[in-house]
């Protein structure tokens, strides 16, 4: 957290509103931070509260969509720089979309040292125009601030970035928010409503219906974005069991559009003759009083971030969402509120009935989400998430920590690149040009129509984009289109008789605990497999042999002593590899290539084009090599010469989404651990504690994971580059952290270096922590075999890696260990926060000290989330069920186990 104040200024094109804003602007200077807003001239409520609160603010258009031509728009950009090179700013920070575009232009030119998005919802990227002119200038920001998980997944989808883009909830202040303060008899009294009168509400503006513009998603052309029809159409459902009711509608309507809006219900609830129990009520200025009103409380948007659900759970009003946007990550089905399907009436009508018939299963919602609110949803968490990113960024890029403004607003800086913003927008403006081009070519092919109109469709710069992107798509593409045709003829069919023959191809010769599992459990089902793994010193081949899996060797990493030059070795050892592959995969005649780990999936596609061989099956563990450009494109480019490949998570596997490749051949299979193996109940915590030498009562705190070296290579991630990935810098200044509360802790480093160069680094964070102030408490153990023993004497497990999959989240919870995991990755499937364990930003060792120490604090809570957490693993992450999905997957590629028909 930043210990010094510093200079923020809110950029926001509004004048009304924004109550998320003008919170944590609260805050913020609560803190000793010196805040200020950007808003656009003209009335409304914000102005006001700010003088009114004593906030500086300056007044300049912002919403460059609105402008009328490019020369415009660029004098909207130029001013607002000249406006933020004028405040000094250390942080500027804006939010809603036209303020966002001319934002980060801005800030971009007047060279403010910290630039952050804040999007509110995930309409603009949904938006076929919008989303391109979101994503396509979200380079500009130090980062972009998403403020829920599906926002997060459609910026990596579009292509930015994963190391770009954080989430941080919006946040309310719970003491306006307090059910124990407000009462909503006055407001019920105000609308004629019986104090006993079972009543459902939503509280949202009436904006007007969208119309049909390049602005708009499709599906929700002509609709009402808060579902508001829906609602009015499950009413009558509802008073068949419930004729007593009321179903309040709460907001004002958002100028012409809304006030039409406004009437279209009022009409609608006539013609389905609920007129009677459908209130209009308007907008209200005590929104606190108007949820206390509500018996149970409604956000049944078609497309939304959070809506109003983090002000109705914090009001411990039962809610019901829709499952859209973020909505979501606030209400957790059954234990928070209830999620319906969106525009569904029978749906929403049912999940209504369900609260207004089980009160006490409705006040438990209400009370569950008011404590779920209060723990991660305060403006107080976004301002702590806030100050540790300002401060991680700060460290980041070597800035000043007590005014970074004083190394920043270059005017040289500034001068270059206003001289390079013609070239910026244009780039963005071709981006768009040639997104609405697609569609309509879309559009036509599904209509068939005559090629006349295809001429017109690739006119101007955007045809001579696209032309030259193809050209050097064909020419990388020309030699494996040679390999797909070579390979028609060479390709045999599946052996006729005798067991199907299996090659597990893994590009490592240590460790792989998975491969060992995966190929003993195909073996169990009818499989004869064998393993090729890599030719670097290790234990793997003799850990397989002993497993009685046969074992060949080949070379599939290559200089790993180097770390900017590896590119070229691989460059020439992979095809070397691939020659070398495909000559065993002939000579053993294997139905089945089964490949994992980037360089060995780039060998075997190529070998089995070679040689031949039916089935080759690319199993992607984790997401790293496609966060960078050069290998995500040599991965695209090839993946053709897959029949199928699979993703390790959801995570990659929207990654994947993302790409121009057949998605028809996308699978996604979780890496799993053998649950016969991870078995809490014989382990013996105070055995291994007294093996380590810890007494039963001191706090056990552990990361498992190897050591890989850190690189500054061009293929590393920037949040990656000089730091080890599994993050055991951020895990040791954790640690002194957490010894502020616990000075007794033992916090355990499992694990041994992966090569010698992960050995080297392993040894010099030894001798580091030997020599400061851990001394004491840290404990480097090396390689351990069974980590069972170890993970059972721990009482809070921690995966905090920079870039993963699933890490070691699986095993831990298996053992239903308390978890502590990075927002990174497949981490969030296995770690569902506050439900399996609590997940945390990558690289931020304040938050990873703050979940720890809740863990350790709260005994009856870490009991819950292991429990827990065994049961989901149990339920989807086992070493069976990977197994089974991967046998299911070689039935559906015409390989069943045992003898293969002809």
């Amino acid at each position: 957290m930043t210990t010094n104040p510093l200079r923020i200024v809110h950029v926001a094109a509004t004048t009304n509103g924004a109550p998320w804003m003008l919170d944590l602007m609260r805050e913020q200077r609560r803190r000793g931070h010196e805040v200020q807003a950007i808003i656009p001239p003209g009335p409304g409520t914000i102005p006001a509260i700010l003088r009114e609160e004593g906030f500086s603010f300056s007044v300049t258009d912002l919403d460059v969509i609105a402008r009328s031509t490019r020369l415009s728009a660029a004098g909207l950009v130029i001013r607002l720089a000249r406006l933020l090179r004028g405040l000094r700013a250390d942080v500027v920070q804006y939010h809603l979309f036209p303020s966002i575009v001319a934002g980060r232009f801005a800030a971009w030119i007047a060279d403010v040292p910290l630039r952050f998005s804040m999007i509110p919802g995930t309409y603009y990227l949904e938006a076929p125009t919008l989303g391109r002119i979101e994503t396509g200038t979200a380079w500009t920001d130090t980062r972009v601030i998403a403020t829920c998980e599906r926002t997060r997944t459609l910026y990596l989808k579009a292509g930015v970035p994963s190391s770009l883009v954080e989430v941080f909830f919006y946040g309310v202040d719970p003491v306006r928010f307090d059910p124990a303060a407000v009462s909503g008899s006055a407001f019920r009294d105000v609308l004629g409503v019986h104090q006993e009168a079972l009543v459902v509400g939503l509280v949202a503006l009436f904006y007007p219906r969208m119309a049909d513009t390049p602005y708009t998603p499709p599906y929700l052309v002509g609709r009402d974005l808060k579902g508001r029809d829906v609602l009015i159409r499950a009413v009558p459902e509802v008073l068949e069991e419930f004729p007593e009711a009321r179903f309040l509608l709460i907001g004002g309507p958002w100028g012409a559009g809304g006030d039409a809006l406004m009437e279209e219900m009022r009409s609608l609830a006539r013609e389905l003759g609920v007129e009677s129990s459908v209130v209009l009520a308007g907008y209200q200025n005590d929104v606190p009083a108007s949820l206390a009103a509500l018996d149970v409380a409604l956000q049944c948007s078609l497309c939304e971030n959070l809506g109003g659900s983090i002000e109705a759970l914090m009001m411990e009003r039962p809610l019901i969402v829709t499952n859209v946007g973020g909505l979501v990550d606030s209400v957790k089905h059954g234990r928070t509120g209830l999620v319906v399907p969106p525009d569904d009436p029978a749906a929403l009508a049912q999940a209504i009935r369900r609260l207004l018939r089980d009160r006490a299963f409705a006040t438990r919602l209400g009370k569950n989400g008011r404590a779920f609110m209060l723990d991660s949803f305060t403006v107080s968490r976004l301002a702590d998430s806030l100050d540790a990113l300002y401060a991680r960024c700060i460290s980041e890029d070597s800035l000043d920590s007590m005014s970074p403004c004083r190394s920043r607003y270059r005017l040289v800086v500034s001068v270059l690149r206003l001289a390079m913003l013609p070239f910026r927008i244009g780039a963005v403006v071709l981006g768009v040009i040639y997104e609405r081009r697609r569609r309509e070519l879309d559009a036509v092919k599904r209509r068939n129509e005559a090629s006349a109109p295809l001429k017109t469709a690739f006119r101007g710069a955007a045809l001579r984009w696209r032309r030259f992107r193809d050209w050097v798509q064909h020419v990388l593409e020309s030699p494996l289109r040679l390999l797909l045709r070579l390979r028609k003829p060479l390709r045999r069919n599946v052996s006729k008789s005798g067991p199907l023959r299996v090659a597990q191809i893994v590009g490592s010769s240590i460790r792989c605990e998975w491969l060992i599992g995966i190929a003993g459990g195909l073996r169990d089902r009818g499989y004869d497999v064998c393993a090729i793994v890599d030719t670097a010193e290790g234990d793997l081949p003799q850990r397989l042999e002993a497993a009685g899996i046969r074992t060949f060797r080949l070379p599939m990493t290559f200089a790993r002593r180097y770390d900017r030059l590896r590119l070229l070795a691989y460059l020439v050892g992979i095809p070397t590899s691939a020659f070398r592959l495909a000559a065993l995969l002939r000579r053993e005649r294997f139905d089945v290539a089964h490949s994992h780990i980037f360089a060995s999936n780039m060998i075997t596609r190529l070998a089995c084009a070679l040689a031949g061989t039916p089935r080759h099956v690319s199993m992607i563990p984790g997401p790293r090599h496609l966060e960078a450009r050069l290998t995500r494109i040599a991965d695209r480019l090839s993946q053709s010469l897959d029949d199928a490949t699979v993703a390790g998570s959801r995570f990659t596997l929207e990654i994947y989404n993302g790409m121009r490749i057949d998605h028809g051949s996308l699978r996604c299979i979780y890496y799993g651990a053998d649950e016969r193996l991870f078995d809490p109940s014989p382990a013996d915590n105070a055995q291994a504690r007294a093996t380590l030498g810890i007494a039963a009562d001191v706090p056990v705190i552990g990361l498992v994971a190897q050591f890989y070296p850190p690189t500054r290579g061009p293929q590393n991630p920037l949040r990656t580059r000089g730091v080890g990935l599994k993050g055991h810098e951020t895990f040791l200044a954790a640690a002194r952290i957490v010894r502020k509360q616990f000075p007794d802790g033992v916090f355990l480093l499992v694990g041994g270096g992966h090569g010698k160069e992960g050995e080297a680094y392993r040894l010099r964070l030894r001798d580091e922590c030997t020599s400061g102030d851990l001394r004491e408490a840290v404990r480097f153990t090396g390689f351990v075999p069974d980590v069972r023993p170890l993970l059972a004497a721990m009482d809070v497990a921690v995966q905090c890696s920079l870039t993963e999959n699933l890490g070691g989240t699986v095993e831990a919870l298996l053992m239903a260990r308390p978890t502590v995991a990075t927002r990174v990755g497949g981490m969030p499937e296995s770690v569902l926060h506050e439900e399996t364990g609590l997940l945390v930003p990558a690289g931020n060792p304040t938050a990873l000290a703050d979940a720890i120490v809740r863990l350790l604090i709260d005994h009856g809570l870490a009991a819950k989330l292991g429990r827990n957490g065994r049961r989901r693993m149990l339920d989807r992450f086992t070493l069976t069920r990977t197994v089974d999905d991967i046998v299911a997957l070689y039935h559906d590629l015409g390989v069943p186990a045992g003898r293969s028909h002809s």
